[in-house]
């Protein structure tokens, strides 16, 4: 069973969105997926999986409240093992001291980020368009790959850029290249990026995905939304 972290200390970068996204895609191929929703008090991740219908495709999702102490959700996780083939968990923005012990249990940390310098900022510091080193964040990241390499254990970084404007700016097409420039410094991979479509937030707050869109509702851009998400997850599997 893989353990799949998603984690940013900025808010509002789209984390239970691609989460909801990546469960539905990989339940879609027939794996079984649950997740664990740690981002209190809103759990959107819980309320959108409630939000789901019965005809569709069930999704399991559990609320925890992490309070620093990791040992009750390492429990949990450890209760899946045999069921599931991922397990997801959502985590808050904020605070990442606290998450530590938290991503030390992943196996993958998925990373959404927008177009935006700030948001940037904490994955890549930038001091030119050709010189950049590690922000806060990613130097967090090192340390748990580091320590968790001291068990013998592996911790694949993705860094997804996220919510990038439909129609392409040269913002976003500079980011993405700096984000592509700097992956052997951050020591994470760069996966391909997710437009900020309206099909998302659409399907999202009715508890759907692109992945239970009938063929009767497929459209040229849902289509496309469809395979970024597919694409996306076959990065996160290191399958591409």
């Amino acid at each position: 069973m893989k353990i799949i972290v998603i984690n940013n200390i900025k808010g509002g970068t789209g984390k239970s969105t691609i989460t909801a996204n990546l469960i539905s895609s990989l339940i879609d191929i027939g794996h079984k997926v649950c997740s664990i929703d740690l981002d209190s008090p809103q759990h959107t991740l819980f309320n959108y999986v409630n939000n789901r219908s019965e005809d569709l495709p069930l999704m399991e999702c559990e609320t925890m409240d992490y309070k620093g102490d990791c040992n009750e959700i390492k429990n949990k996780i450890d209760s899946l093992r045999e069921k599931y083939d991922f397990v997801f968990v959502d985590t808050p923005g904020g605070d990442f001291e606290s998450l530590k012990d938290i991503c030390m249990m992943a196996d993958i940390i998925v990373t959404p980020i927008s177009d935006s310098y700030l948001d940037l900022d904490v994955v890549l510091q930038i001091k030119n368009k050709q010189s950049f080193m590690p922000g806060c964040y990613s130097k967090i990241i090192w340390d748990i790959k580091k320590k968790k390499s001291q068990d013998s254990k592996n911790l694949d970084w993705v860094i997804v850029p996220n919510k990038f404007n439909v129609r392409k700016t040269k913002n976003q097409e500079s980011v993405y290249k700096l984000l592509s420039k700097a992956s052997p410094v951050l020591s994470g991979r760069i996966s391909n990026f997710i437009k900020d479509r309206v099909v998302f937030k659409e399907l999202f707050n009715k508890g759907r995905t692109v992945f239970d869109l009938k063929k009767s509702e497929l459209t040229v851009s849902r289509v496309a939304a469809k395979n970024e998400i597919r694409m996306l997850s076959k990065y996160v599997l290191g399958e591409i």
